[in-house]
């Protein structure tokens, strides 16, 4: 009997594990700012996913940063704060960086978010040939 408990508690892990990044969206932002897909920066998401902003590759370390400049309505969207995995574990890697948001009810709302190289909001300046100029909007419908 404990072989089948064991067994069952197993496959129940498992399939947690693989269910994880079913509840989510990723939406990627170009250079251009434009979200691949869309031609007005919109997407819904259920409630109860989690929206996860794919925001490229970026070094903090030669000046790279995003910022949110405008949050969303926190009755639809929560700010979860940014996320970089790093390329290695030396000093002056690049990491892919995300964005991560909640879902708290239905509803539509905005966020901003802005590329700035060895500056901050609200006087940001773009690397040439790195990252956006304008800053990235996008309305969030949750369903």
């Amino acid at each position: 009997m404990p072989r089948i408990a064991t067994a069952a508690l197993a496959a129940s892990l498992l399939l947690m594990l693989a269910a994880c990044g079913a509840d989510e969206t990723v939406v990627p932002v170009d250079q251009d700012a434009h979200v691949p897909g869309t031609e007005s920066r919109a997407v819904t998401v259920s409630l109860g996913e989690k929206l996860v902003v794919d925001l490229g590759e970026q070094n903090s370390s030669i000046g790279d940063g995003w910022f949110l400049v405008t949050p969303p309505d926190p009755a639809v969207l929560t700010d979860g704060g940014s996320h970089s995995d790093p390329d290695c574990d030396q000093p002056g890697c690049g990491a892919a960086m995300t964005w991560h948001f909640g879902t708290a009810g239905a509803g539509t709302t905005e966020l901003t978010l802005r590329y700035c190289y060895r500056s901050r909001p609200p006087g940001c300046e773009p690397m040439p040939g790195r990252g956006p100029a304008e800053p990235v909007t996008l309305t969030v419908t949750v369903e």
